[in-house]
């Protein structure tokens, strides 16, 4: 009888610091409401994973100089990514360049460039920078055609190596005309 009594009051007892840990403990939301993940459904977060693998689907030089690339933006389980951060949680900033190695060159030279200053020596020297004011097409969830606002000059050499590259706030990948098709997970930068 005594032993009987004993484990009647041990399981009272574990039942009642149970109840008192379930009660006493609280749910602290992941998010904060100044985050789109607040809002969005908890299924979706926890279904979309960090990282990013941009593929390079084609690219080409119109004879007027028009450049574009088409391009394609994932999770690294290929769950499509929506640039602008509507569909998708986090909006995708990218940005990109265009190249070429001349004839009887060694290195790709950039359509555009900018001329920026050492603030250590108060050199100046010539950097390869990004296109600004190029168009995006959205064409399939995770799909995109970018056009280039900057034309390759009317001169420009059809069969030199050309290089299409893109920067995001993820990190850095390029991807040659040879390399079209081939995938990149960023960071990862002058693949080929």
């Amino acid at each position: 009888m005594q032993q009987g009594l004993t484990v009647r009051l041990g399981l009272a007892l574990l039942v009642v610091v149970g109840a008192a840990i379930l009660l006493s403990s609280t749910d602290k939301p992941v998010f904060t409401a100044d985050q789109k993940a607040f809002y969005a459904d908890p299924n979706l977060v926890n279904f979309v994973l960090p990282g990013l693998v941009l593929k390079i689907v084609s690219g080409e030089i119109a004879s007027d100089g028009t450049m574009k690339v088409r391009f394609k933006l994932t999770d690294p389980r290929g769950l499509p990514l929506d640039r602008e951060g509507i569909t998708t949680p986090g909006a995708i900033s990218v940005r990109m360049l265009a190249a070429c190695i001349p004839k009887a060159g060694a290195q790709y030279v950039a359509y555009n460039t900018r001329t920026v200053t050492s603030p250590i020596t108060n050199r100046s020297g010539v950097q390869a920078t990004s296109d600004s004011g190029g168009v995006f097409q959205k064409v399939a969830e995770g799909e995109y055609v970018y056009t280039f606002a900057t034309k390759a000059p009317a001169s420009f050499d059809k069969t030199a190596s050309h290089a299409l590259a893109n920067t995001t706030r993820l990190g850095e990948s390029c991807a040659a005309c040879h390399a079209t098709g081939r995938e990149f997970g960023v960071p990862r930068v002058h693949a080929r």
